[in-house]
């Protein structure tokens, strides 16, 4: 009797957790084909936060039409490409749909990084977590020169309550269900 008691009260506790099994952790091998993913022209004005130049999109998977949100597992590469510049010297940014609901107060499910094309052609990660920012990067990068108020750079524009309408993806030619 205690048996099925203790199995009961397992039964009601495994009720209340959070189902956290559906998560992707993106590593450097999922980045690596992003050249050959579809893309798109994203503009060359200036935009907040940025380097300048042309930015181009890259999008690993289109959610389904109509869809809210995108399936975790996506991958939008973000990559400033001037032109006549080889593609190690790229300011590359990236947003994996990671899910069990990580980043809950900011974007939501989405975890942000920084890439660098290595001499190899591969993609690295530099940074990832809530903000792309490179507290290592000696000083060097774009970054630097913003300071401090890069802290919540990422989650500052991806992360708003406006943005969640668009399941925190800002720029309308990649947004979900087009």
């Amino acid at each position: 009797m205690k048996c099925v008691g203790l199995m009961i009260a397992l039964v009601f506790l495994a009720a209340g957790c959070d189902d956290k099994s559906n998560v992707f952790i993106a590593l450097d091998s999922d980045f690596a084909p992003f050249e050959s993913w579809p893309m798109v022209l994203l503009g060359s004005e200036p935009l907040a936060g940025h380097p300048p130049g042309p930015r181009f999109g890259y999008l690993n998977k289109r959610a389904p039409k109509g869809a809210k949100e995108y399936p975790v597992g996506t991958m939008i590469v973000k990559a400033v490409e001037p032109p006549g510049v080889p593609d190690t010297s790229w300011e590359i940014f990236a947003m994996a749909k990671r899910g069990g609901d990580y980043n809950a107060e900011g974007a939501k499910n989405w975890e942000f990084f920084r890439l660098k094309v290595l001499a190899n052609e591969k993609p690295h990660i530099v940074t990832r977590g809530l903000t792309a920012a490179d507290p290592d990067d000696g000083g060097a990068g774009y970054f630097d020169q913003l300071g401090n108020d890069f802290i919540d750079m990422c989650n500052g524009c991806h992360g708003t309550k406006a943005s969640a309408a668009t399941d925190h993806v800002l720029s309308p030619l990649l947004q979900p269900g087009m």
